[in-house]
C-alpha cells in the first residue's frame, strides 16, 4: 500500500496513519514534515523545541528562545554573540566581533581580523596605519588614505571623495543631488529629457545598463493607390470574337 510505507534509502518505512500526506524520509526513517524536519539527511528534529546546528541536534531549545552558534546554541535574550562558531558575552549593538573576539564598537573595528582603535588608526586595503584622530579624521579611499573633510564623506570608484547629502557617485563622476541627470547601471550619468536607460537600445547591442537614445517612431511607408484592372473588350474575353463578327 504506498499511502502505509514508502521506500526510504532502499529500506521500506512504514507510515504512521496520523503521517500520512505529510510523511518524507529521512535516512531509512519517516517523519513528520508539519512538526519535524531532517537534519543533514541522516536525523530527525522537532521544530518547535530543537534545532539543526551544523549537523548536530541540540535539544537546549527551539528557535523561538535558541540559536546556533557553530555546534552549539544560545539564549537570544542573554548578552551573547556568536563569533567566529564559538558563543562569547557581549550585547548586540554594543559589542562586535573580530574573528572569534568580542570588540566594543564605540572605539574597537575589525582590519582583516586584527582589533584596533579607530580613533588613532585607520584600516586601509586590509593594513593599518596610524593616524592621529584615526577614522574620525581620514578615510581610506582607492588605496590612500585621505582627510575627511566631512563626517559624512564617501568614496566614489576608488579615486573621488564626496557627501552623499549634496552629490551622488555614478561610476567615476560625481553630480549634484539638485541635478536633472541620472544613473544607469551605477555607472553611467544620462539626461531623463532627452535620453533613457536601457540594455538595448534601437538597432544596436550595448552592454545592459549603457544609455540609449529615445528614438523617435518609425513612420510607415505610405499605402499605394489600388491600380484599376485594365477594361476587358466588349463581346467576350481574350481569345472570344465579338458578337455579331
Amino acid at each position: 500500500n504506498k499511502y502505509a510505507s514508502m521506500c526510504c534509502t532502499g529500506e521500506v518505512a512504514a507510515i504512521p496513519r496520523s503521517m500520512r500526506g505529510h510523511a518524507q524520509c529521512c535516512n531509512t526513517e519517516v517523519y513528520d514534515n508539519r512538526t519535524q524536519a531532517c537534519c543533514v539527511g541522516q536525523n530527525i528534529f522537532e521544530l518547535a523545541t530543537e534545532l539543526c546546528c551544523a549537523g548536530t541536534v541540540t535539544t537546549d531549545g527551539g528557535p523561538i528562545t535558541h540559536a546556533c552558534c557553530g555546534d552549539n546554541t544560545y539564549v537570544k535574550r542573554e548578552p551573547k554573540l556568536c563569533c567566529a562558531g564559538s558563543v562569547r558575552n557581549g550585547e548586540r549593538g554594543i559589542h562586535g566581533c573580530c574573528g572569534p573576539d568580542v570588540i566594543e564598537l564605540q572605539f574597537e573595528r575589525c582590519c582583516n581580523g586584527i582589533t584596533y582603535n579607530h580613533h588613532f588608526e585607520v584600516c586601509c586595503n586590509g593594513f593599518l596605519e596610524h593616524y592621529p584622530g584615526g577614522e574620525l579624521d581620514f578615510q581610506c579611499c582607492g588605496g590612500h588614505i585621505i582627510p575627511r573633510f566631512t563626517p559624512n564623506q564617501q568614496c566614489c570608484a576608488g579615486m573621488l571623495i564626496y557627501d552623499p547629502a549634496m552629490e551622488r557617485c555614478c561610476g567615476n563622476h560625481t553630480y549634484s543631488v539638485n541635478s536633472a541627470k541620472q544613473c544607469c547601471g551605477g555607472h553611467a550619468m544620462y539626461e531623463p529629457s532627452t535620453h533613457m536607460c536601457c540594455s538595448r537600445p534601437f538597432g544596436q547591442e550595448v552592454v545592459a545598463g549603457d544609455t540609449c537614445h529615445v528614438a523617435p517612431a518609425p513612420s510607415l511607408p505610405a499605402t499605394p493607390a489600388p491600380v484599376p484592372a485594365p477594361a476587358q473588350p466588349a463581346g467576350g474575353g481574350p481569345g472570344q470574337p465579338a458578337a455579331g463578327g
